[in-house]
Parts: structure tokens; C-alpha cells; sequence
């Protein structure tokens, strides 16, 4: 699913008539925009699929890594507290 940002910006200033006589008080009162800029950004199948590859599979196998690693400790904790009670009192 391809997905699009815009980004749009736009500076104004005020212009007002000032009262140092003609020309400058026949100025009407307005805001003149001086300074706009435009930006478009496109994620397509392309970049999504990178980005896929990049972010989400690698936090998805620490994930799974994270449950492996309390398992395998689990597990060892077990073993060893079997081992110490059996020489300790089996023995």
C-alpha cells in the first residue's frame, strides 16, 4: 500500500500603509506571502519492503531470542537445582 506526505509551508508579512505621505499611505493593509515551500514524500512497495527488512524482522527475532533466552534459562535452573538436590540429598 503505497502511502504520501505533504509537507507545505507558507511565511507572510504585513504590509500596512505608513503615514510618511504619499506613495506609502496609499499602500493597503494585507498580508503578502514572500516565501512558500513545498515537499512530497512517497513510500512505496520498494521502500516499504526495506524498511521491513531493516526494522521490523530484526525487532521480531529479539522478540523471539528474548523468549528463547528466558526458556533456556529456565530450563538450566531447573537441571541445576536438580543436580544439587540430588547430591545433596539423593546421593
Amino acid at each position: 500500500m503505497p502511502i504520501q506526505a505533504y509537507k507545505r509551508l507558507q511565511m507572510s508579512v504585513e504590509v500596512q500603509p505608513l503615514p510618511f505621505g504619499a506613495p506609502w499611505d496609499t499602500i493597503p493593509h494585507m498580508f503578502f506571502p514572500f516565501m512558500w515551500a513545498a515537499e512530497e514524500g512517497v513510500l512505496d512497495d520498494d521502500n516499504a519492503n526495506d524498511i521491513k527488512s531493516r526494522f521490523i524482522i530484526p525487532m521480531r527475532i529479539a522478540n523471539i531470542a528474548k523468549w528463547v533466552i528466558v526458556v533456556v534459562g529456565g530450563v538450566g535452573t531447573l537441571v541445576g537445582a536438580g543436580s544439587i538436590l540430588y547430591f545433596a540429598f539423593l546421593r
